[in-house]
């Protein structure tokens, strides 16, 4: 009984690890993303004004 219960739950352990490990490379490469368009932007705002 108890190795029943047992396999599921290290199945939906390593489940929720890998969505959060995805969820987490997914926000970093959003964020990596967001700040190189973001300096881009603003250096082609700085070279337009100059």
């Amino acid at each position: 009984m108890s190795r029943k219960i047992q396999a599921p739950d290290d199945e939906l352990a390593i489940f929720l690890i890998l969505r959060v490990m995805v969820l987490v490379v997914f926000i970093w490469t959003m964020v990596v993303i967001w700040t190189n368009w973001y300096e881009r932007r603003s250096v082609y705002l700085q070279f337009a004004h100059s």
